[in-house]
């Protein structure tokens, strides 16, 4: 291999140095410096991966449903392994339901009027209204029927926090 020079100026070069290997594509050069030669490099592409969406009571149930779906997998497709790396919870899902007396409803036009700026209800494309106070780390879906389902927590403890938080503002809206 012929002995390359960095730059033809590279002043850190003594003309009658050893030749020492280029930091970049190891070609022996007079400073050991990057010779600008493009790289040689051959990068293997990232090997296949697939993400699983699941639902359920508790965390471990997740895991082990997809630890299911791996062994379904595998015995369909023995060539490949698949492997389960890591469970993340995205978002904690609960649901409440309001005590009410018969006659009564949770009235969701007064809420939506009163609390326009952090609500969102569209009667005829969905019947429930999207509550999202600013202060609070979960979204409420506020139903008629008294039921409202509490969204939006990464922990149990969010959405029980949000709930105590926001349950003395809804209160206000059974009628």
């Amino acid at each position: 291999m012929p002995l390359t020079r960095c730059t033809p100026a590279c002043p850190s070069a003594p003309e009658l140095a050893a030749p020492r290997p280029c930091a970049r594509c190891a070609a022996p050069t007079l400073c050991g410096q990057p010779c600008g030669l493009p790289r040689a490099s051959r990068a293997s592409p990232p090997p296949p991966s697939l993400r699983l969406t699941l639902a359920a009571d508790v965390p471990q149930e997740c895991t082990l449903a997809s630890l299911k779906i791996v062994r379904m997998l595998q015995r369909h497709i023995p060539t490949v392994t698949f492997l389960v790396r890591n469970a993340v919870v995205q978002n904690v899902v609960a649901h409440v339901v309001i005590p009410l007396l018969p006659g009564q409803r949770l009235n969701v036009d007064r809420l939506y009027e009163e609390e326009a700026c952090f609500s969102t209800f569209q009667k005829n494309m969905f019947p429930g209204l999207i509550y999202r106070p600013h202060d609070s780390p979960v979204v409420l879906l506020c139903f008629y029927s008294g039921k409202v389902v509490i969204t939006g927590g990464k922990k149990e403890a969010h959405i029980s926090e949000g709930w105590n938080r926001l349950w003395p503002k809804i209160r206000q809206y059974v009628e």
